[in-house]
């Protein structure tokens, strides 16, 4: 799947909405969502991690949204399907040795 084939698919006649995943080279994801590969040390820290953008104004989509999120590598999908982004910060204990350690986790809805 490509940035270029939702679009097209949005400019027939029936306007056809997709989403799926998407491969970072050659496909039009945005520099502003991609996230290189990072040695083992920093894709810990990495983990988590989201990235957006939309799409918007455009005659041949509406509001396609691209987004990323770090897990073990980055991982990118795009979307017509998303209605709305919201940014909302989660926190949650994790047990781990020293005691008990807070880490903030900011998910997309």
């Amino acid at each position: 799947m490509s940035v270029g084939l939702a679009r097209e698919a949005y400019s027939l006649p029936t306007q056809v909405l997709v989403h799926g995943v998407i491969w970072k080279s050659k496909r039009g994801v945005p520099l502003c969502v991609v996230q290189g590969d990072k040695t083992e040390k920093a894709a810990t820290k990495a983990q988590g991690t989201v990235k957006v953008a939309v799409l918007k104004n455009d005659s041949k989509s509406h509001n396609l949204i691209v987004t990323s999120c770090y897990d073990q590598k980055p991982f990118y999908m795009l979307s017509h399907s998303i209605e709305e982004i919201i940014w909302v910060k989660h926190e949650k204990s994790v047990q781990s040795s020293p005691p008990e350690v807070d880490h903030a986790h900011i998910p997309t809805i």
